[in-house]
């Protein structure tokens, strides 16, 4: 019996004392923001961030190879976003659930915000509509440089520039201007309760306040939502700001089902879209890995619409990393096109973030358990 116990220890402490010189080395020097971690008996809890992977899995990998803990049956990763922990992997079990052992949550809730760099992006903003007679080919091609700033527990500043490149979609002019500015915070509330909240400037020249709620168990194949913002139109020419005030309520409850087997998920919305317009949306979405592909249908009092969307990682991904600092593209670039491009039908705005759904949606625990059992 001692020399169980005595085993576990040199083996506890040669993870942690490795897990220490990685800390400010090679995992840190690889992207992970926020390490952290905490050990109790023969178990160890690794939490973390990292915002170059859209898909979790990805990150779970690397870190795991990494630290080259898989003498270990006692690994459990705490994955954070906005720096508050997602919930706990067990990497023997390769089982995602989202809670923490009360004994240690305090040690993962911590506001410190000091473990991040200043991230710098780059992402194109495009739209685009074909099929014109005269025009076949029209698009507004926008560069947008953004960036986040961590401000507390959960709480952001996002802000960036919007540089137009091409425009010969319709009259708005090609003046720099500011991008989408938000005041932004995520929480959890209990074990698989989520909410994100925004308030600033989105895309679509709109401005007000966005809400997202979701209810989603990391181990239950139906999640469930609500999506509700208050807006306004708001317009930048060159010669300044114009606004009209908000009052235009956008509000949308949804349900969605993941089948592991086929990695692809099933949702349907219903509500009010933007302009009052009500209906319903159906979404199909099958993930490859670090690409998502969609499908879409719309029913509204204003039309109906079908198309496409896609959603990956931009290449080349990280361009200077420092201690302070990083320059990459978009970890989640997507993009969607319907063929009814002339009416309003079933329209949102973007907030120049993922939202919630598309961002809990890789993170179901059968979908992560497939993407690693393949590699470890």
């Amino acid at each position: 019996m001692i020399g169980r116990v005595v085993f576990c220890w040199v083996l506890l402490s040669g993870f942690v004392d490795a897990f220490a010189q990685v800390e400010t080395g090679q995992a840190f020097e690889s992207g992970f923001e926020q390490l952290f971690y905490f050990a109790r008996g023969d178990s160890a809890w690794v939490g973390y961030e990292h915002r170059n992977f859209r898909n979790p899995a990805h990150g779970m990998l690397y870190l795991v190879q990494t630290l080259d803990a898989s003498s270990t049956n006692s690994l459990q990763l705490v994955p954070r976003y906005h720096n508050v922990p997602l919930g706990t992997f067990d990497v023997s079990d390769r089982n995602f659930v989202p809670t923490l052992p009360t004994s240690i949550s305090g040690n993962f809730s911590a506001g410190d915000v000091s473990g991040y760099r200043l991230h710098i992006r780059f992402s194109p903003d495009i739209q685009a509509r074909f099929g014109n007679f005269n025009n076949p080919v029209q698009a507004k091609v926008n560069l947008l440089l953004d960036t986040k700033i961590f401000l507390g527990y959960g709480l952001a500043l996002y802000s960036g520039v919007v540089l137009p490149i091409a425009n010969n979609l319709d009259s708005q002019s090609k003046n720099v201007r500011p991008g989408p500015t938000q005041l932004q915070y995520f929480g959890r509330v209990g074990e698989a309760h989520f909410v994100f909240i925004s308030a600033g400037t989105f895309f679509y020249d709109r401005y007000g306040l966005d809400l997202q709620y979701r209810k989603f168990d990391f181990t239950n194949r139906l999640s469930y939502g609500l999506e509700a913002g208050l807006t306004g139109f708001y317009f930048f020419p060159p010669e300044g700001l114009y606004t009209r005030s908000m009052n235009d309520l956008y509000a949308l409850v949804d349900v969605e089902y993941f089948f592991p087997s086929l990695s692809s998920s099933v949702g349907l919305s219903a509500g009010q879209f933007l302009f009052k317009d009500r209906g319903l949306r159906l979404d199909f979405v099958r993930q490859y890995g670090n690409v998502d592909l969609g499908l879409f249908a719309v029913r509204t009092k204003s039309g109906t619409n079908v198309g496409f969307n896609i959603a990956f990682s931009l290449f080349p991904g990280k361009i200077l990393r420092t201690k302070t600092i990083e320059i990459r593209t978009n970890e989640d670039f997507r993009w969607e096109y319907g063929h009814n491009n002339e009416d309003v039908v079933g329209r949102r705005y973007r907030t120049g973030v993922t939202r919630l759904k598309d961002f809990l949606r890789p993170y179901h625990s059968k979908f992560i358990a497939g993407q690693i059992s393949s590699e470890l």
